[in-house]
């Protein structure tokens, strides 16, 4: 008994002495750093993404004024790209004089609706500048260059064109009610906007409109077109028709830019919740192969969900109009009703089916969702081949250990058989091919040019250099260099 306590005894004492010794060794890891409990790189990479994501929004006029006004600032006093913090807060308080002064009734009657105040948006960056200056510079100079690609993002002055998707609809929108006035009214194309007595007085736009939806998401069923086979068509027609396709084009690609670019996208949502939780996040034990066909599932699942709830909407929309036509020949069937839902979603549009008229209106919105499941799903299954090329190097990764090979591979020229933290973040980022050479080598160009013959950059040097610049900085100032930062 008294032994078994004494083993008792030795076995708490050494897992208080493994205590300690783990909270002395995470004290004093050199990947903590001195102000949080993470590794610099970590620290870096964090600091950097906060700065990016939490931008101020500016119009493109309220950027052009600031680096405008800080670059004459600073050719007055020698300088290239900073200005003193007495001189920003000159500029801050006069911008505040302008804030506060009266606003016009047609300013104020433009910012009912969303439109900007663009002296307010400029005096938020310049008071942002201050507090950036006061925090954390240490030589009271504002680098004026460095703070508009950090703190500002780019906004457009039209309220409407500011959401991506918003901006699809709009462009569509406009497509849609420009295709009638323009076959309506400018080049009265019988076939396009035919005269339909019995149909109402809107049957004309309305089948122009249907057309433009039939154009634009690439069905072209063929009851509506611009040439007549059986008709001599005035070439100027034809020649009206050919730019028309054009143009509907012109703003497919336009229309689904915009959607591909819009954040918060819920289908995106979707595809990354599958991905995190049946691929990404699945034991690591797992073989190679359960994990390419995860991944396969997720994406054909994906797609095939959206097919489904999307001709689901279809038939059940085209059974309203086909029981309220009375013409026989448009008395579809389920699976008939069904069949043209598929040749509409996946945008084929055989044509060889009567529809009722009425049935147009639902054509309308329905072909642009269709020719957006079109775009997805062919987005989706481009980059498959890409997402299982990354499973696989990120499998190979998660099992590489401590070896010889290792070492060899990401150690940098000194090869001391060490790896530091930001050898084995930069190499494993190439290893995943998260970025290639192509990437580092102009990076690795601009750190020699900022750096000059030393193998480090200070600030000491920095600002010494900015001391002794003169007023002739022609090309190196030039507009052209300023005016590439408004993008």
């Amino acid at each position: 008994m008294a032994k078994e306590v004494m083993i008792n005894g030795d076995k708490s004492a050494q897992l208080i002495a493994l205590e300690n010794g783990l909270q002395r060794y995470q004290a004093e890891h050199p990947l903590k750093t001195s102000a949080v409990k993470m590794s610099e790189v970590e620290d870096i990479a964090l600091r950097m993404q906060k700065k990016r994501e939490n931008r101020i929004p500016i119009t493109f006029a309220v950027r052009k004024r600031f680096l405008e006004k800080c670059r004459e600032i600073a050719s007055q006093r020698n300088h290239k790209t900073r200005i003193h913090l007495e001189d920003l807060l000159r500029f801050r308080d006069e911008l505040r004089e302008e804030v506060q002064s009266p606003r016009s009734q047609v300013a104020s009657f433009f910012e009912i609706f969303g439109f900007p105040n663009e002296s307010e948006m400029l005096l938020s960056v310049l008071e942002k500048g201050v507090e950036r200056v006061t925090s954390e510079i240490k030589h009271n100079y504002f680098y004026y260059q460095d703070f508009s690609f950090y703190y500002t993002r780019i906004i457009s002055w039209w309220p409407w064109l500011r959401n991506p998707f918003a901006k699809y609809l709009l462009t569509v929108l406009a497509y849609y009610f420009f295709t009638p006035v323009f076959f309506c009214w400018i080049v009265d194309d019988e076939k396009v906007c035919p005269n339909i007595p019995e149909r109402g007085p809107y049957a004309g736009w309305l089948t122009a409109m249907y057309f433009a939806s039939a154009t634009l998401s690439t069905v072209g069923y063929g009851d509506v077109s611009v040439i007549d086979a059986n008709l001599e068509q005035p070439r100027w027609h034809v020649l009206m028709g050919i730019l028309y396709m054009i143009l509907s084009m012109a703003v497919l690609v336009t229309a689904i830019s915009a959607v591909v670019s819009s954040t918060g996208n819920p289908l995106d949502r979707m595809h990354d919740w599958a991905m995190d939780h049946f691929v990404r996040s699945v034991d690591k034990e797992k073989f190679l192969y359960q994990l390419i066909h995860r991944t396969y599932m997720v994406k054909f699942s994906i797609i095939a969900v959206e097919f489904l709830a999307l001709n689901l909407i279809g038939v059940l929309l085209a059974r309203i109009f086909v029981r309220l036509s009375e013409e026989e020949t448009q008395q579809w069937t389920w699976m008939t009703t069904f069949y043209w839902a598929v040749q509409t979603t996946t945008t084929i549009g055989y044509g060889d089916l009567d529809m009722p008229f009425d049935m147009r209106w639902v054509q309308i919105i329905f072909l642009v969702f269709s020719t957006y499941f079109v775009g997805d799903s062919l987005g989706r299954l481009g980059s498959l081949s890409r997402e299982i090329g990354a499973v696989r190097r990120q499998y190979a990764w998660d099992r590489r250990e401590v070896s010889e090979g290792l070492i060899i591979d990401m150690q940098a020229e000194e090869h001391d058989d060490k790896i530091d933290q930001y050898e084995f973040a930069l190499a494993s980022l190439l290893v995943l091919q998260k970025v290639t050479y192509d990437d580092i080598k102009p990076i690795m160009d601009k750190f020699r040019v900022l750096a000059g013959n030393n193998d480090y950059i200070s600030i000491e040097d920095q600002a010494l250099d900015q001391s002794n610049r003169t007023n002739s900085m022609n090309c190196d100032a030039s507009d052209g260099e300023l005016y590439a930062l408004y993008e």
